[in-house]
């Protein structure tokens, strides 16, 4: 089971990690297949995007999923789904035989490409020794992905909470330009570490 979705599909090193899985004979469970970050742009892309799959017959979300289901290197897809709605949506995208075209795929890899800056590809390790004082970049991302993306305001306060209270401190003390310089995708990170003193409490 591992992180895999529109954004980082069609990375160099995603693709060849997924080919020397699949030349192994291991199995592969996608999941976060969303793409979701801590920023909520709801960009002029992201409206873009979303009317260009509507027009065709499928949401966005779905075209997210069927952009991992048509890599036939993917077993299975690990998806949270809290509500019917939900359910029914994601279903229906499993069963569709509908396949994205080669232009869907162009529309969701520029989408990816634009808003780079949005989404915490999980590579913690250079941002956090980048600090004076170690904090766990990624987790606090994470909680703050659940607020923004998922819109799962209990989940992303308690997962919050059960950080030790130093880092929880730490957020709003440290200078965060080194790990922002060390971040590939330019995350604004101390603005969104700052942000927690509000988000959470």
């Amino acid at each position: 089971m591992f992180t895999y979705n529109y954004r980082l599909m069609h990375e160099t090193r995603m693709k060849a990690a997924v080919e020397a899985c699949h030349r192994a004979g291991i199995g592969l469970t996608a999941m976060k297949t969303q793409g979701g970050g801590p920023v909520k742009s709801n960009s002029e892309s992201e409206i873009n995007m979303a009317g260009r799959f509507i027009e065709k017959g499928f949401s966005d979300h779905q075209a997210k999923l069927m952009a991992v289901w048509e890599n036939e290197r993917i077993a299975s897809i690990c998806s949270q789904m809290p509500n019917l709605t939900i359910l029914a949506t994601n279903a229906s995208a499993a069963v569709e035989q509908t396949r994205l075209s080669k232009s869907d795929h162009v529309l969701l890899a520029q989408y990816a490409r634009e808003t780079s800056g949005d989404y915490c590809a999980g590579c913690e390790r250079l941002c956090s020794e980048a600090l004076p004082e170690r904090v766990p970049v990624g987790d606090v991302m994470r909680c703050i992905m659940y607020y923004h993306s998922y819109q799962d305001y209990e989940l992303a306060r308690t997962t919050f909470g059960s950080l030790p209270a130093r880092t929880r401190q730490l957020l709003t003390q440290l200078d965060f330009s080194e790990a922002e310089r060390a971040c590939p995708r330019k995350l604004p990170i101390g603005k969104l570490m700052h942000e927690t003193e509000t988000l959470f409490v």
